[in-house]
């Protein structure tokens, strides 16, 4: 998102206004999108989790090792909703956090398995993350609810970013659906 954030003051009014700097380029955070200002509190709050955060601090917050995100991806565009994997993965071993998200994107649930895919490959340069680490539930909208096909699955992800179990209509399947859909459409529109 940025190279630095700078709070600048406000003329003498006692409030600031925020700014992100990226190669030298000062822009006010009022000017980006709703899913940058939704992605900063989840940015500065890892930090709490450091070992050089302030123990007292981190007592009276009453801070467990487990941080909880709500749909971080929302807002976001598809590129920073894949790069959030990243900042998960780094923080879960920079931090030995666990963190529990509860997402919608398929973008962020690819990356995670290309992230345990690319481990086998790990040099110390790579950011990746060990499949291991990696517990998805999904749950089924209840119409989809069977004796076979149970309301929450528990899907692993596999050494080489495979997943044990499907997800339910209409999540990864959804975007393939669509591509047919049109296709047909176009060829009765030749036809």
């Amino acid at each position: 998102i940025a190279d630095e954030l700078v709070l600048k003051p406000i003329n003498d009014t006692g409030k600031f206004e925020a700014i992100l700097v990226k190669d030298s380029i000062e822009t006010s955070l009022s000017d980006y999108g709703l899913g940058t200002n939704q992605l900063l509190p989840i940015i500065f709050s890892i930090p709490i989790y450091t070992e050089n955060y302030d123990d007292v601090i981190r007592d009276y917050l009453d801070l467990s090792r487990t941080l909880v995100i709500e749909e971080p991806e929302a807002n976001l565009h598809p590129a920073l909703q894949s790069k959030l994997a990243d900042m998960f993965a780094d923080a879960l071993f920079r931090f030995d956090l666990q963190i529990i998200v509860e997402t919608h994107s398929e973008y962020l649930i690819r990356k995670l398995q290309y992230l345990s895919a690319k481990h086998s490959l790990q040099t110390d340069d790579t950011l990746s993350i060990n499949p291991n680490d990696i517990c998805i539930y999904y749950f089924n909208s209840d119409e989809y609810v069977t004796h076979k096909e149970p309301k929450v699955k528990n899907i692993h992800v596999d050494e080489f970013g495979g997943l044990s179990d499907t997800f339910g209509k209409g999540f990864f399947d959804e975007a393939t659906k669509l591509q047919f859909d049109l296709i047909r459409l176009q060829n009765q529109q030749m036809n």
